[in-house]
């Protein structure tokens, strides 16, 4: 289990099977078997919604369909 929680404050917290979270301090970051093309595309200034899918098409355990969700 791992999740990413972003708080109204615009702070971004990971939250894995122990349920202790932790405070993400990089500029960008991502979870998930494609997290390494992913955090790659954001280095290389990709949108999130772009690195997740350059995962996609790189990585074959990362699928589909990417939603964007903005408040």
């Amino acid at each position: 289990f791992t999740a990413l929680i972003i708080g109204l404050d615009k702070k971004c917290w990971r939250v894995e099977d122990k349920l202790a979270p932790f405070e993400v301090l990089e500029p960008f970051h991502a979870i998930g078997s494609g997290r390494d093309f992913a955090i790659s595309a954001m280095a290389f200034g990709k949108t999130a919604y772009q690195a997740v899918e350059f995962a996609i098409k790189y990585d074959t355990s990362t699928g589909g369909p990417v939603m964007f969700m903005c408040p």
